[in-house]
């Protein structure tokens, strides 16, 4: 009977461990977080590692970074149902916003960023103003630091599209506009200024934007609410240490909110042409 009575106990504590087992791998919610890939296959992924592991640190949450050939093949599969969260800037948001009424959840740390506007270390120009009649390089045409916020620079300058010389869109990789306008292919071009400090070398600021909301992680606006605060308290813990603060989200996360994206969508309708309520 005792021997009956341990071989039971076994096979009942082996069953109830398989069980809580079970349970909390189902409790754990898997989240696809989609975004542009980076400079070679897999560097989005990388750049994102420190975050992404600390979130899934926690019990409940389990994140995996899908990333896509540009920012509107991730905000399409966004949009479509195919990934949870979507890392885009401020005017990508304010889009998704409108469509959706998709919801921040936090932007990238500092939380104000600007567009700078450079040349070449030993460039003859010296203001915006220059700018006519030269070469100009653009990111991508839904970027807010490569295109929207240059062209307010250049608009308060008296300085039009069809008073440049030249102007592209390089896409998404900033490296491509540093290298051109280095090089002197392109008089000038449009940077993010984490992008420029890492240049300054070579580069010389032309100038800058006024202060606008980063990078923004949005969420579905059917998101559990339960899971949305959990995400925010999450992102906002992380501390970056050592080689994650050279990484995305390398100064951690801050807090938003829909409304720090207001003067976004102004300039939106003022320079774009297109109304994000």
């Amino acid at each position: 009977m005792s021997q009956l009575t341990s071989r039971s106990l076994k096979t009942f504590f082996a069953v109830a461990l398989f069980a809580v087992t079970s349970l909390h791998a189902a409790a754990k919610k898997q989240i696809i977080l989609a975004t542009a890939e980076g400079r070679t296959p897999g560097a989005a992924a990388s750049e994102l590692a420190g975050v992404v592991n600390h979130l899934n640190a926690a019990s409940d949450i389990g994140v995996i970074v899908k990333t896509f050939p540009t920012y509107d093949a991730a905000y399409a599969a966004f949009r479509e149902g195919k990934a949870d969260l979507l890392v885009c800037g401020a005017v990508k948001y304010v889009e998704a916003h409108h469509d959706s009424k998709a919801l921040p959840v936090v932007a990238e740390a500092p939380k104000m960023q600007e567009a700078i506007i450079v040349v070449p270390k030993a460039s003859p120009l010296h203001t915006v103003a220059d700018l006519k009649g030269k070469k100009f390089a653009f990111g991508y045409d839904s970027s807010t630091s490569t295109h929207l916020m240059p062209l307010l620079l250049l608009s308060k300058a008296g300085v039009g599209i069809n008073d440049l010389a030249k102007h592209d869109f390089l896409g998404t990789e900033q490296e491509k506009i540093v290298n051109a306008v280095a090089s002197g292919t392109y008089d000038a071009g449009a940077l993010a200024n984490v992008v420029y400090e890492a240049h300054k070398d070579t580069l010389r600021v032309l100038e800058r934007s006024e202060p606008f909301p980063g990078a923004t992680v949005v969420a579905h606006s059917d998101i559990n609410p339960t899971l949305l605060a959990a995400l925010r308290t999450r992102f906002l813990s992380y501390k970056p240490a050592g080689a994650e603060t050279k990484q995305r989200f390398g100064h951690g996360a801050a807090p938003v909110v829909d409304a720090d994206y207001n003067k976004i969508r102004f300039l939106c309708k003022v320079l774009f042409k297109k109304t994000y309520l």
